[in-house]
């Protein structure tokens, strides 16, 4: 590989990690070229868009002063005044901008390459003295004072000093003050000829324009300041006293940012590039290395709203999948069709899917486990695809049940509540009832309920007066309101607010605070309890489930923890058995069998090491002496029989109850004749001798 290839293959590596970007500033490089395009120039500028850029590719090291001012013009700008207050001051500030571009625009290309050109030569003492002499420096500087009524003649003279045949007049900063003195020459030479302009009347339509546009930004004190930087007022305050010192380029940047007004991005673009940039400014804040919190910080842009086209699309995907899955296994065979769909609980689902009522969520479920309980032949495709839809489907139901019913649950949570406090308090007395409510402003909150009231900022003044340390509050019938105007506040916020979004980012953001802290040694009690809290609220809200379960799983541990003795398990199982029982009667051919068995040993219990629950085994060591007697019709046969056995039953203990294993045992049987009596004296040695041969077969 040649040298060239690998310093490619370095500097790509070197650029990677340099560039290296957090989730968060991964959303906002890709919408930072989409958001760019909808600005124009002013709203570019006033977002400093190209400087966000740039600190893209700092990585952890990007100016978080920088982001914040950003995202805090962004949230200034929601609402702004009407056009109508902002279209007369463009006209006349633009007439501004057009004449000191005219009268000052070359006077002020002029200063600053001198001063640049001067800062050059003056870093030479011994030669500074010099030049300044040979370019009239200090002619120049009367003539830059003067401004607008410099001496066209004086500066024609200064600028033939700057266009001398020296080699060294062609070093770029000589040039540059030269290009700027030939352009300001001939600006002086053809003012007298243009017609004058009244700058002062101009300046006094803006200032007018001005306050009609105040009045308007005053009506929103929250915004009024943000729109005023937008606007750039104390630059054009500035301006307005100092007109003879008005830079026609600062002029020009106000003029951008008035022509531009109108033209904004639009509200909901704005929103999103803020909760980009918010996002991106809490890991620059609080960086955090934790896999799970970062898996946290990314499902902040998951939020998903409800709507049934997409559940409808959902469904139709799942049909498909079902269908492209019973093509697959008919042609294969109808048997193994058939037994896959009792497995997969297919009527149901079907059943559920056709009706035209609610899908119920449980029944899904259950289905869903039936996917996922790793049968052979459930991780091909077709299985896979079904899988998928349906968990989509269960995720959307979730979803809309958070949109529609759970919000009209907690609204109807909320009533019941309030109806039984009335009854409790009416319980109380009159007197007591009379004072509580009085407290609790019972008729404000009556009034309130009786429409479908959308004023958070009253109702949570009310949650708040219910969750306050007034004793008596923590009794149940008062939290039970308290918890039900809260829970009705989250769902009013998720379902008409229009920062539903914001929210849902907010709390995942302290979300992944806790969880860090919880998986960190400085772990409290209180971190548990946040996640915990926030964790329901995702729940209750139908959203990220997958996350919530992810959290659950991680976190999941045993909270209690038991220690028994060996001793006292096993000692109450060894024993000696003693044991006799009657053998049950059967017959054999047509002799019938009868006797006894006696087990005598003994029975003992051992544990087992294992790391998922208590294993013990039940273990058994004995003999059992047999005697039984076979009676035919011509003879009785009296048998013995020695069993040494062994026997072994393994038991589970865990949390679902005691399970046990298929006992294993071990048997070795010795039998023998004890004695044959013939019934009848006649035929005694041949029925003796047929018992006998009988017997040993």
């Amino acid at each position: 590989m040649s040298r060239f290839a690998l310093a490619s293959i370095w500097l790509l590596a070197a650029v990677e990690a340099v560039g290296a970007e957090t989730p968060s500033a991964a959303t906002v490089s890709s919408g930072l070229s989409g958001f760019s395009n909808q600005c124009n120039v002013g709203w570019r500028d006033y977002l400093e868009l190209k400087e966000i850029r740039e600190q893209l590719t700092r990585g952890a090291d990007a100016n978080k002063e920088l982001v914040g001012r950003v995202i805090m013009r962004l949230n200034g700008t929601d609402r702004g005044p009407d056009t109508s207050a902002i279209e007369p001051i463009v006209v006349p500030l633009r007439r501004w901008q057009e004449e000191a571009e005219r009268v000052n625009g070359a006077h002020s290309r002029v200063r600053r390459a001198y001063e640049t050109l001067n800062e050059w030569l003056s870093s030479d003492d011994t030669r500074y003295p010099k030049w300044r002499d040979y370019l009239r420096s200090d002619d120049m500087e009367e003539q830059l004072s003067a401004g607008a009524k410099a001496s066209a003649d004086t500066v024609k003279a200064i600028l033939d000093q700057y266009s001398g045949e020296s080699p060294v007049l062609l070093e770029r900063r000589f040039r540059a003050v030269r290009d700027a003195l030939a352009k300001w020459h001939e600006q002086l030479t053809t003012a007298a000829s243009q017609p004058e302009v009244d700058v002062d009347g101009l300046i006094d339509a803006i200032d007018t324009a001005l306050d009609d546009r105040d009045d308007a930004l005053n009506r929103d004190s929250r915004t009024a300041g943000t729109w005023r930087e937008y606007f750039m007022d104390r630059e054009l305050t500035r301006a307005i006293n100092s007109p003879e010192d008005a830079d026609p380029q600062e002029l020009a940047r106000i003029l951008q940012r008035y022509q531009g007004y109108a033209s904004a991005p639009g509200l909901v673009d704005r929103k999103l590039f803020r909760r980009q940039l918010t996002n991106w400014l809490a890991e620059l804040q609080e960086p955090i290395d934790d896999f799970l919190a970062q898996r946290v910080r990314a499902a902040k842009s998951d939020y998903t709203e409800f709507s049934e086209q997409r559940v409808a699309g959902i469904r139709a995907r799942l049909q498909t999948a079902m269908r492209n899955l019973q093509n697959k296994l008919g042609r294969i065979s109808s048997s193994k069709l058939a037994g896959w769909q009792r497995f997969l609980l297919w009527p149901e689902l079907e059943r559920e899917l056709n009706a035209d009522s609610d899908v119920q969520l449980r029944k899904l479920s259950e289905v869903l486990d039936k996917y996922q309980s790793g049968e052979p032949g459930l991780q091909l495709a077709e299985f896979y695809e079904v899988r998928r839809q349906l968990q989509n489907l269960i995720d959307a139901l979730q979803i809309r049940e958070t949109s529609v019913h759970r919000f009209e649950q907690s609204r109807s949570e909320v009533t019941n509540a309030l109806n039984d406090l009335d009854r409790y308090l009416q319980g109380g007395g009159e007197e007591r009832e009379e004072g509580w409510k009085k407290f609790l402003e019972w008729d404000e909150l009556q009034e309130l309920w009786k429409e479908n009231p959308t004023d958070l900022r009253a109702i949570n003044r009310f949650a708040q007066l219910y969750a306050s340390d007034q004793p008596g509050l923590k009794r149940a019938p008062f939290a039970r309101v308290a918890r039900a105007l809260t829970k009705y506040i989250e769902m009013q916020q998720l379902q008409v607010g229009p920062d539903a979004q914001d929210i849902y980012a907010s709390r995942l953001e302290f979300l992944a605070q806790y969880v860090r802290n919880l998986r960190t040694e400085e772990r409290t009690h209180y971190d548990a309890a946040q996640i915990g809290q926030r964790l329901e609220w995702l729940e209750t809200v139908g959203q990220a489930p997958g996350l919530v379960q992810q959290i659950r799983q991680s976190f999941s541990q045993p909270n209690l923890q038991i220690s028994i003795s060996g001793q006292l398990l096993t000692g109450s199982m060894n024993r000696p058995v003693n044991d006799t029982s009657p053998i049950p009667t059967r017959r054999v051919d047509r002799a019938t069998i009868s006797g006894t068995a006696t087990t005598r040993g003994w029975a003992s219990g051992a544990l087992v090491p294992s790391a998922n629950g208590v294993v013990l085994d039940v273990m058994l060591n004995g003999n059992t002496q047999i005697s039984t007697v076979g009676t035919t019709r011509p003879v009785n046969v009296y048998v013995g029989g020695n069993t040494q056995l062994t026997g072994t039953k393994r038991l589970h203990v865990t949390l679902s109850g005691i399970m046990d294993e298929p006992a294993r045992g071990a048997a070795c049987t010795q039998t023998y004749v004890q004695a044959i009596q013939p019934k009848r004296r006649l035929f005694r040695r041949l029925v003796t001798r047929i018992a006998r041969r009988k017997t040993n077969e």
